[in-house]
């Protein structure tokens, strides 16, 4: 193996532990997220406007959690040149874009919602 092959490994392996950092960056963000609405219905707002818009939040956050788990998990079954004994390869596609829209739709739910309780 040369010397050059040996990079590209290490380049790979390191990516890929980037990524399941990311993953799990997100997941710790998004169940802090719902625990934060939790206190927020719970000490701040005990009769909060846009009831709907934390529904929306806490059902964002969860998308993201489930997309970030298939995505870690469709990296730890894809080896170094991106095929699948599992077919999972597009599985990690799809739960990435889910991971990114759930955590999106999360925090725009919830800033609009904390906007909305303030504001009155």
């Amino acid at each position: 193996m040369g010397e050059e092959s040996k990079i590209k490994i290490s380049l790979l392996i390191e990516r890929r532990k980037e990524i399941r950092d990311y993953f799990n960056y997100l997941t710790g963000i998004s169940t802090g997220s719902i625990l934060i609405i939790a206190a927020f219905l719970e000490k701040l707002f005990t009769q909060p406007n846009g009831k709907l818009l934390i529904i929306i939040s806490v059902v964002g956050f969860l998308v993201c959690i489930i997309g970030s788990v298939l995505s870690t998990t469709a990296v730890i079954f894809t080896d170094l040149e991106g095929s699948s004994s599992l077919g999972i390869a597009n599985l990690g596609e799809i739960s990435i874009i889910l991971s990114l829209l759930g955590f999106l739709t999360g925090i725009i739910s919830l800033v609009i919602f904390v906007i909305l309780n303030f504001i009155r």
